[in-house]
């Protein structure tokens, strides 16, 4: 047989008493001498979550018995060959669904059934986590026995996961609640995380109130990554961290230990496929923006933050600053109560909150608190932390993702947010002059999360603008706004990004120079980092008179010329000869391309930047990266591109950022090379390949 199935043989006599002996690990292709009926179990071990499945938390090895072959609706039985009981113990790892009647494994004795356990999971949120199962069995050592695993379930959480039966001289103890006790005289708790380790539920209390609480895949043994819980705020205190399970031999939790820095950062910010001028979090996940605001020089870009993990888990507000859009510098979560939702901030300039504290205004923040609702708080140090204000929740509904700005004609606050009544999905529009008391206003329907509203000038129409009302996919109208209602020009939204990986964009308040500059959650998945996620490069949008009428563009913010390392132009005359490579021999890794090229009716542009394609057909007027196209019809016979590339993406703006692609596409670290093919008498206009600089520090 190919996975171990060690029944009681000559291999018995010659084990250690120390030594489990395993009965099965079900690691290997089949199920051996085992013998399957019905269809759940299939013909062998799983490797890994079936079909539509979570992920599995707790396998121990390769594979695994999962009866979700067919998913919950499928039936069976596994029955192992007979063996002799010879250790006072038998032990195994179990999950799956919990009931005792229809999701069993058995003992058998004499073809008596006399021990039997189920899964722990039958809650909707409830996870695919194996944990440790003993029996006591002196009673029958000696005799002969099998073990039968049973599935008769059809409904939710109908199927049942077995893995490394033993037998043993001890009980193998299942995971249970454990503390320890630290007095905080360093700034981080370190935590070792291993993604895909059973997840734990972590409490820190002082002085018995529960300060923060956290779910963390803690390593049972070496992790891969080290990660921390900032104890910044409670230094000096004595504090009681509580776990809700934890295994005793755990070396996960004995290492958790009080430190001046976490473990393992010394090439923060150089990892293999950390991104290079797009922001990334040093440890663990990130998705939405949030807050973006302006204030005192410097940019905030707060963020969906998991600190614990790189998965979406335990949402904080992360925090970064910068002077210039580029550099940014990473500072504690502020935000983390009771699970801190999408918003935004702004500066109160007017003190309409009548804030106390502090010479200049208040930074204010409005967030949804996922058990309350929209909530309001203002911090007196430049966004560092915020002071919860006491009317919290200032809005009840169905709904999430505030966005706060003031309207100055008709001063007062704004708030623009998502809202599900009536059976449908709406942006609901509230006004407040206090920021304390807000008065609902209007609703327009057919936007799903993350709002934004502002307003852009008429580029070349000196004093014609329109707002742009815009949610999560990035899709908006154009309307006139008066402070209350938002009344659109046309019904039907406008796609924007035209393709790519984008969501949730949102743009800053405040900015100094009047720009309006935006930036979304990158999708771009960084498997095998100590983080996940990035954020999209700032641009910059203005708003232009097309054929089609006005639209949004989107171009990269003009802070990247900061990074500029070496730029080679391109000049070859006339139409390009079909196989020439008019970038051979040029390389690099981090890329800022712009050209403009005369493409005929036939004409056909190939770019390949980094192992990835680029191309445009003028006789289908496509534009294609990566496997996304869209529509471009050139301009008086032109075709304009700029290109960024990065370590995990490749941003496209054409047609002077009339289209927009940003695309997370996988690169492969030691592919530099840059290839630029044409045929049907394209010619080169004029193009420049620009190599960046890394916008980290060259120390962490």
């Amino acid at each position: 047989m190919i996975f171990r199935c060690l029944l009681l043989s000559a291999t018995l006599a010659t084990a250690t008493a120390a030594e489990d002996l395993v009965i099965a690990d079900f690691d290997g292709a089949d199920y051996g001498a085992w013998t399957a009926s019905g269809t759940a179990f299939g013909s062998g071990p799983a490797h890994g979550a079936l079909d539509g499945q979570q992920a599995l938390h707790g396998v121990d090895g390769a594979g695994l018995v999962d009866s979700y072959h067919g998913r919950d609706a499928a039936t069976g039985t596994l029955t192992s060959p007979a063996f002799t009981i010879a250790r006072s113990h038998l032990a195994m790892l179990v999950g799956g669904g919990a009931d005792a009647q229809r999701l069993t494994v058995g003992l058998l004795v004499d073809g008596v059934v006399v021990r039997s356990a189920t899964g722990s999971s039958s809650r909707a949120d409830d996870h695919e986590v194996l944990d440790w199962v003993s029996w006591d069995v002196v009673a029958w050592q000696g005799r002969q026995a099998t073990i039968v695993i049973t599935d008769t379930a059809t409904g939710g959480w109908g199927h049942i996961l077995v893995d490394h039966i033993v037998q043993s001289d001890h009980e193998h103890a299942p995971a249970a609640p454990a503390q320890r006790a630290f007095h905080l005289d360093r700034p981080w708790l370190a935590i070792p995380v291993l993604p895909g380790a059973p997840k734990r539920t972590m409490s820190l209390l002082i002085g018995g109130v529960l300060q923060k609480e956290f779910v963390v895949e803690l390593a049972p043994g070496a992790p891969a990554f080290w990660t921390g819980c900032d104890l910044t705020p409670y230094q000096g205190q004595d504090a009681e961290l509580r776990i809700d399970r934890v295994e005793t031999d755990s070396a996960g939790w004995r290492t958790l230990a009080l430190a001046d820095a976490i473990p393992g950062t010394a090439d923060i910010y150089h990892e293999a496929l950390r991104p290079q001028f797009h922001f990334t979090s040093r440890r663990g996940w990130l998705n939405d923006p949030n807050g973006l605001v302006f204030l005192d020089g410097e940019y905030h870009l707060y963020y969906q933050h998991n600190p614990f993990g790189t998965a979406w888990e335990n949402m904080h507000w992360g925090h970064a600053v910068s002077p210039d859009l580029v550099h940014w510098r990473e500072l504690p979560p502020t935000l983390w109560r009771r699970h801190a939702f999408s918003g935004s901030a702004a500066v109160d300039a007017h003190n309409s909150g009548g804030f106390p504290g502090g010479d200049g205004p208040a930074l204010v923040a409005a967030w949804t608190s996922t058990d309350r609702g929209e909530c309001i708080a203002y911090s007196r140090d430049r966004g560092r932390t915020f002071t919860e204000i006491p009317e919290n929740p200032v809005i009840r509904h169905q709904g999430r993702d505030p966005r706060i700005f003031w309207h100055a004609p008709s001063e007062r606050w704004v708030m623009a947010v998502y809202d599900e009544s009536d059976g449908k999905r709406w942006i609901a529009i509230y006004t407040s002059t206090d920021l304390r008391q807000w008065t609902a206003q209007s609703r327009i329907e057919g936007f799903y999360e993350c709002p934004d509203l502002f307003e852009l000038p008429v580029a070349d129409q000196p004093g014609a603008s329109r707002w742009v009302l815009t949610a999560a996919n990035g899709h908006y109208l154009l309307g006139r706004f008066d402070g209350r209602t938002f009344t659109p020009d046309q019904p039907a939204q406008i796609a924007f990004p035209a393709a790519g990986n984008l969501y949730a964009a949102q743009t800053w308040n405040d900015a100094p120079d009047g720009r309006r500059l935006r930036i979304g959650w990158f999708q771009t998945e960084l498997a095998g980092m100590p983080f996940n996620q990035s954020m999209s490069f700032p641009v910059e949008l203005t708003l232009r008179a097309t054929p089609a009428g006005l639209r949004v563009c989107a171009n990269p913010a003009r802070e990247l010329a900061g990074l500029k390392e070496h730029v080679q132009r391109i000049i070859i005359p006339g139409a390009l000869p079909p196989g020439l490579d008019a970038l051979a021999g040029a390389s690099g890794e981090l890329l800022d391309l712009q050209g403009t090229f005369i493409v005929p009716a036939q004409g056909r542009l190939e770019l390949t930047l980094r192992g990835v394609p680029l191309t445009y057909d003028a006789v289908h007027q496509q534009l294609a990266c990566a496997g996304a196209t869209v529509p471009l019809a050139l301009v008086d016979g032109r075709l304009t591109l700029r290109v960024l590339v990065d370590r995990a993406s490749i941003e496209v703006f054409a047609d002077g950022g009339l289209v927009y692609m940003p695309m997370a596409v996988a690169i492969a670290p030691a592919e530099r090379s840059l290839h630029l093919t044409a045929t049907g008498g394209v010619e080169i206009a004029d193009l420049t390949v620009t190599t960046l600089r890394s916008a980290w520090p060259a120390q962490p």
